[in-house]
């Protein structure tokens, strides 16, 4: 029945129509995967961020930081509060040796208690982290660190959050 002409025309129509709505949905997948940002992509993200401490970026830092930003259980809405923040850490010599990600996992209702069990911390994940966004966390040779990360590669502030592991 293929070889009949009607046979053919008909396998065309089954196959353009499965194409038809195949091939934008593929398309929109991949424009998705575009602007999101992969685990392992947050993995090499955070580290970098602690390599900006570490080599006294605190231009970079600001400049990727999002507001307001949560820094372990504070919450900072301004940028002389996030300047003061990563200056401060970077005057007193704070580094972090050998970074090794422990682990990246997405954001969810319970994700504020890795900071602290506040309201004002629930409040902030809820009114401020975009969804889909991650948690990374760090093992440094002298603490555990856990970064909040903005999945959406086209914010250019995805730095949301910082602290170190309770």
């Amino acid at each position: 029945m293929t070889n009949h002409p009607a046979g053919v025309i008909l396998k065309h129509m089954k196959l353009t129509k499965l194409g038809g709505f195949l091939i934008p949905l593929m398309a929109i997948g991949l424009i998705g995967c575009s602007t999101m940002l992969f685990e392992s992509q947050a993995a090499s993200e955070a580290v970098k961020i602690t390599g900006q401490v570490n080599d006294g970026k605190a231009d970079t830092l600001i400049g990727t930081s999002s507001r307001p930003f949560l820094f372990e259980s504070e919450i900072l809405p301004s940028e002389s509060m996030l300047n003061d923040l990563w200056q401060g850490l970077i005057d007193a010599g704070v580094t972090f040796d050998d970074p090794q990600v422990r682990e990246v996992r997405v954001v969810d209702g319970e994700s504020f208690k890795v900071f602290a069990e506040t309201w004002e911390v629930e409040t902030w994940f809820k009114n401020y982290v975009s969804q889909p966004a991650y948690l990374v966390f760090l093992d440094t040779q002298d603490q555990q660190l856990v970064i909040v990360l903005d999945r959406n590669r086209k914010n250019d502030r995805p730095l949301m959050g910082f602290g170190e592991v309770r």
